[in-house]
């Protein structure tokens, strides 16, 4: 059976005509290896491709219509107008599958994952998508995704200024509480630090006139100091 399917995936295609299809209605090809096969415009209708490897093949204006594809692999696989009207493709990988204008109305795609894929105007009336994966699929001009139920992971991963409730950001102008003493030198710290564009530190010339070591000051009447190293008073 597999020899008969490596002669099928390398046959040469370019003689058909619009009008000629491989037929494979009903064949049973559960488990089978069919990656980077030639199939454009095949007939699999009511086909058992189920757990199927289809990864990179040619399948471009196939017929999968009824088609068990359960589990099936056709990652980067070509579906370009391909008619999979009422296929059962729950589970199945296309990820980067490219499915433009496909035919997908009453397919059952439940988990199945289609990151990356080109879904372009394809046709999804009444398709099954509960626990979908279209993370990153392209899905301009696609026609029929339910109002109202959005697929699993169909956004990018949320960032942080889309979450419902961020981190809220630093308001207080209160000066910061540095330590008084260093932990190298066991000196008291010296230290400016910005709080919401307001400086805190020691005056120019002068010495901190509050407990905590720092004054609310213009930026430019202070000097940046850094830990004591012996001048500051201990």
């Amino acid at each position: 059976m597999q020899a008969a399917l490596a002669v099928l995936a390398r046959r040469d295609c370019s003689g058909e005509t619009l009008g000629q299809r491989l037929n494979l209605t009903a064949t049973d090809l559960r488990g089978a290896d069919l990656e980077y096969a030639q199939l454009q415009r095949a007939d699999f209708t009511g086909a058992n491709l189920k757990g199927a490897r289809l990864g990179g093949a040619f399948m471009d204006s196939a017929i999968l219509e009824g088609a068990n594809l359960v589990d099936a692999r056709l990652v980067g696989t070509h579906l370009v107008e391909a008619r999979l009207r009422g296929a059962g493709l729950a589970g199945a990988k296309l990820w980067d599958a490219q499915l433009r204008g496909a035919d997908l109305q009453a397919a059952n795609l439940d988990g199945a994952f289609l990151g990356g894929a080109d879904l372009s105007s394809a046709r999804l009336w009444d398709a099954k998508l509960q626990g979908t994966d279209l993370q990153g699929a392209i899905l301009d001009g696609a026609m029929g995704l339910p109002e109202g139920q959005e697929p699993a992971r169909l956004k990018e991963p949320v960032k942080a200024t889309q979450m419902a409730h961020p981190p809220a950001p630093i308001t207080s102008s209160a000066p910061a509480k540095l330590p008084a003493v260093s932990p190298i030198t066991g000196r008291r710290s010296q230290t400016m630090v910005y709080l919401n564009g307001i400086a805190h530190g020691r005056r120019r010339g002068g010495s901190n006139s509050s407990k905590d070591g720092v004054e609310d000051v213009p930026k430019a009447e202070l000097e940046p100091v850094s830990w004591g190293t012996g001048d500051e008073d201990s």
